[in-house]
């Protein structure tokens, strides 16, 4: 009779434990799920930040070229530059704040 109740107490113990098992396997499952999505997220913006940094450095890349283009000019002919007409001055630094 002792034997037969803990092969009952054995045998709940088992079972216990196996629905422990197939609560954690569906737990990593749905995990795993999470992390492929997140990673597949990742990758996207990923790719999507490298373009625009390209974009970006490309941009910085064309200003610096006119602001030694254009050091250049101001140390070479002065002048050059006080032709120019100013009143759309705003609106140049403006488009070139949207372009940053």
């Amino acid at each position: 009779e002792k034997l037969q109740a803990q092969i009952a107490e054995l045998t709940s113990s088992i079972t216990v434990a196996v629905s422990k098992i197939e609560e954690l396997v569906a737990a990593i499952a749905a995990d795993d799920a999470e992390l492929k999505s997140a990673t597949a997220i990742r990758k996207k913006e990923n790719a999507e930040f490298t373009k625009n940094e390209a974009e970006l450095m490309d941009c910085v890349a064309t200003l610096e070229k006119a602001i030694r283009i254009l050091t250049k000019e101001i140390e070479t002919n002065p002048a050059a530059l006080a032709q120019i007409d100013t009143s759309n001055t705003q609106r140049l630094v403006q488009t070139l704040g949207a372009v940053i």
